[in-house]
């Protein structure tokens, strides 16, 4: 599993290179663990990529798999809006010009 992720990772970089996303959305814990480590590490409610030449904004959210699978349902309804909120406060906080 870790060599197919180090495998994708020049990939990955190549792509946010091209791409130049204002955005990056981290779904799960393994996709956060793997960041290439030029984006650093997710910061729940928006944090900003310092070192990056194009990636603006870095959030991390819990996997929905996650939250269908292994979380009771109190727990998961609160998951997901929670999730919603650190998208959408993030998304907000963009100067999408």
């Amino acid at each position: 599993e870790d060599d197919e992720i180090a495998a994708c990772r020049g990939r990955l970089v190549e792509m946010i290179d091209i791409v130049s996303p204002q955005l990056i959305v981290a779904v799960g814990s393994l996709a956060e663990t793997h960041l290439p480590p030029a984006l650093g590490k997710p910061i729940f409610a928006g944090g900003r990529i310092e070192n990056h030449k194009s990636a603006k904004k870095l959030i991390g959210i819990v996997h929905p798999a996650h939250i269908l699978d292994r979380l009771p349902l109190a727990q998961s309804g609160m998951a997901v809006q929670k999730s919603i909120v650190n998208i959408t406060t993030t998304v907000e906080g963009i100067d999408w010009d």
